[in-house]
């Protein structure tokens, strides 16, 4: 436990020395359908079997099974209108609102500028090569990341992303006064502070950022990414988990009975411009040390049941270079069919080239100073080798500062 704080301690350093970026949309997009709200206490006990089924089928999108209560949701914290039979649309007139959403505009078109559509561009050509059949994103240490996870695998259906943040829940925000909905919408652009312009979070626990009754947790920004990736949000499903892993379902319910429970994941279920299938977005809240991961064996089979699937690993604090954190290393290493990370992920050695086809982009030379003592000598020895080594058009992790990152794409052998 002391090598997690030490190193959540240095991530945290990291995260507020180089956040620069705040995130903004001024997108319109309308949406139709029912408006209303979904409110329920019902819980539902899924078997790993009964997840394997759901995740791995492609259900067809039918919009009269849901309403649209939480697409408004998300593109309101997104700064995007909606259409005026939203049950919330009276707050998108409030000057609360429309100083948020306007204040968000050129940012965000500067990241989508400088960042997302050449990562779009280069994840076209240069993992094409991953089989149709992988449809699943596991992103170990990437908090509510989905914005670049989504960014690098469009087309996947199922995203399993995870961290140390709180899960948190929505408010209800046709309750709200208008000076708690200010300081709350406030505290969401404070929280969108923190993510750099390597696009990560700090991995400490948020809700020591926020005053209660205001932003405490990841959903929020979840929401904002789906919606500003062109998906729609369908519906919310909160999660618990036991010691063994098990997981057990409970639906959304926005009403103050709920908001102080404590949850250990969520599934948001939501479409993409297609519209053609249902897709999962599935954060979790959860140590991933070798103090708690090995032991939850159910959760390793709930990933797995998602096979093939590809991992990520992206500002990852270089964790698995060290010991404590053998378990996760292990299970990516021996189970994910394909593999996108910069240095700070998994060292090389772990991926042996007689079992898996390694691509090197970018430039690597050494980590930043601050971990000046996980250089990877073996990966220096590849990135000498210039003709096997491809460009890459844009920053990421630490140095994100294009021309001075470096991506490695993993492919599994046969």
């Amino acid at each position: 436990m002391k090598q997690i704080s030490r190193s959540l301690s240095v991530l945290f350093f990291i995260t507020i020395l180089m956040a620069s970026l705040t995130f903004a949309a001024c997108n319109n997009n309308t949406n139709a359908g029912d408006k209303s709200p979904v409110v329920s206490d019902s819980v539902k006990k899924d078997s790993i079997a009964q997840v394997k089924d759901e995740n791995g089928t492609g259900e067809p999108y039918d919009a009269s099974k849901y309403k649209s209560t939480y697409d408004d949701i998300s593109k309101f914290f997104a700064g995007m209108t909606v259409d005026s039979t939203s049950e919330i649309a009276p707050l998108f007139k409030t000057n609360a609102w429309k100083s948020y959403s306007k204040g968000f505009s050129g940012r965000w078109d500067g990241l989508e500028k400088k960042r997302l559509a050449p990562i779009r561009e280069w994840a076209a050509t240069e993992l094409k090569d991953i089989s149709a059949d992988c449809k699943t994103l596991f992103y170990p240490f990437g908090g509510p990341d989905f914005l670049f996870a989504n960014t690098f695998f469009p087309a996947f259906d199922n995203f399993v992303l995870i961290g140390l943040e709180p899960v948190g829940q929505l408010p209800n925000l046709n309750k709200l006064q208008p000076n708690v909905l200010n300081a709350y919408l406030n505290s969401l652009q404070t929280s969108l502070n923190t993510l750099t312009t390597g696009g990560f979070f700090k991995t400490i626990d948020m809700a020591s950022d926020f005053q209660q009754g205001r932003v405490n947790g990841t959903v929020p920004v979840l929401l904002i990414f789906l919606a500003k990736t062109g998906n729609r949000v369908l519906d919310i499903e909160y999660i618990k988990m036991d010691k063994t892993g098990k997981l057990t379902y409970e639906k959304s319910d926005i009403t103050e009975s709920k908001l102080k429970t404590r949850y250990d994941g969520v599934l948001i279920k939501f479409t993409d411009k297609e519209a053609k299938t249902v897709k999962r977005l599935y954060f979790f809240s959860t140590d991933l040390s070798d103090a708690g991961f090995p032991k939850k064996a159910d959760f390793q089979q709930f990933i797995n049941n998602m096979k093939p699937f590809a991992a990520m690993a992206k500002a990852a604090s270089y964790l698995m270079h060290q010991g404590g954190f053998n378990g996760i290393r292990d299970f990516v290493v021996n189970n994910a069919s394909y593999m996108v990370q910069e240095d700070s992920g998994i060292p090389l050695k772990y991926f042996d080239a007689t079992k898996w086809e390694r691509r090197f982009y970018g430039t690597y030379t050494a980590p930043i100073p601050m971990f000046a003592g996980r250089v990877q000598k073996d990966l220096q020895a590849e990135y000498r080798k210039k003709d096997n080594v491809k460009p890459l058009p844009f920053g990421i992790g630490y140095y994100w500062e294009p021309g001075r990152s470096n991506l490695m794409f993993g492919i599994r052998k046969p």
